[in-house]
């Protein structure tokens, strides 16, 4: 059993973007996800320390979770020109815990 207690009740500014305290409390409706994972081949150091660092599935899971993929299509007789089928910026794959933040083209005035 789990059970999620959420309340923010405040008399003066956090400085978390209100610019006043928060004393209305209004039900939110929200989904919570939980990643369960095995521990596999746990060090005898790593069981004894008080922090442990979130796995690679963990970090993927909140990179989707976080900033979903937003897919753009085009249709394939839309004649897409060769030149953006061949662009690529990196010399190899990029690294699975980094995720791109913006990405637009620069136009000419």
């Amino acid at each position: 059993q789990l059970e999620v207690i959420m309340d923010r009740r405040l008399m003066q500014d956090d400085n978390r973007g209100l610019g006043q305290g928060v004393q209305d409390n209004k039900i939110t409706a929200n989904i919570f996800r939980l990643l369960l994972e095995r521990r596999h081949g746990t060090d005898v150091n790593e069981e004894k320390s008080s922090v442990s660092f979130p796995s690679l599935l963990s970090h993927i899971t909140s990179a989707f979770i976080n900033h979903p993929v937003i897919p753009m299509t085009t249709y394939a007789d839309s004649g897409v020109p060769e030149m953006l089928n061949t662009f690529s910026p990196l010399m190899s794959s990029m690294p699975c815990d980094m995720h791109i933040v913006n990405l637009r083209t620069i136009q000419s005035k």
